[in-house]
């Protein structure tokens, strides 16, 4: 990663965590993404979700009408820690 990437990144998180409820993150993601990138956010949660409860890929993939690469991607950070406390916190 860039030096200018990291710093972009910080001020995304920055702004990210200014928001003090659910609805100004909703109106940041609505004004920052697209419908299609806001969209694949929530879509990925629940590919690592499904992949954390023994769902197979091609299920994942085939009910939520995305690619097995994109399933593969989840895949591969489903183990992540961060993603035990989200959705546990979900």
């Amino acid at each position: 990663m860039s030096k200018e990437y990291t710093r972009l990144l910080k001020e995304l998180i920055k702004a990210i965590r200014v928001c003090s409820d659910e609805k100004e993150l909703n109106s940041l993601f609505e004004a920052l993404l697209t419908p299609s990138e806001l969209k694949e956010i929530p879509t990925r949660l629940e590919i690592v979700k499904r992949l954390r409860q023994g769902t197979p890929q091609r299920e994942i993939a085939d009910e939520l009408g995305v690619g097995i690469a994109t399933v593969t991607r989840g895949a591969k950070i489903s183990s992540a820690e961060i993603f035990a406390r989200i959705l546990n916190n979900s």
